[in-house]
């Protein structure tokens, strides 16, 4: 049993509820992970990625087994990872389902371009990385994609998107 201090300094047990109460609160990077071709592209927008190694460069990125990007990028082998900008909230939302379209329909607006590969890239993101699949692991509702890093872009400076304490943030210098 997992458990977690009160107000009070006792500790309490932890559902999936509390758990995820508790997990918004430490700010994240927000990026948007995608993969697929142009008619057939699926993606999502994450808090869960971070680095994994720099030899070789890789990173780490949790889906949920039951999303269809998680699907695509298994059967796909390849994505991109594409750090959001602070004035990018909207790219966010509609990655993550907020807006209502769905499939290849996220990708339709001139803000994608077509990237090594075919993969879709974020036009003016704070960064774009092209992964392949290294390996998947399985553990509880998701899955833990590692991605082996082939190629880097750096486009446009700013501020990052963060996300805690369960909304967008932006950072403060």
């Amino acid at each position: 049993m997992t458990v977690t201090a009160n107000e009070n300094g006792a500790f309490m047990p932890v559902d999936a509820d509390r758990f995820r109460a508790i997990m918004r609160n430490p700010v994240s990077s927000v990026a948007i992970v995608a993969t697929g071709e142009s008619g057939n592209r699926a993606g999502c927008t994450v808090t869960a990625v971070c680095s994994l190694s720099d030899s070789p460069p890789s990173l780490l990125v949790c889906l949920n087994r039951q999303s269809a990007a998680r699907h695509a990028i298994v059967e796909n082998r390849r994505f991109t990872v594409n750090y959001l900008l602070e004035s990018q909230r909207e790219e966010a939302d509609l990655l993550a389902g907020r807006l209502g379209v769905q499939g290849d329909g996220k990708f339709g607006s001139d803000r994608w371009q077509v990237g090594p590969d075919g993969l879709p890239c974020l036009r003016k993101a704070l960064a774009v990385l092209v992964c392949d699949l290294a390996d998947v692991m399985e553990f509880g509702s998701h899955s833990i994609i590692c991605g082996a890093i082939r190629q880097a872009m750096a486009h446009t400076p700013g501020r990052p998107l963060l996300y805690g304490q369960g909304r967008y943030m932006t950072a403060a210098e």
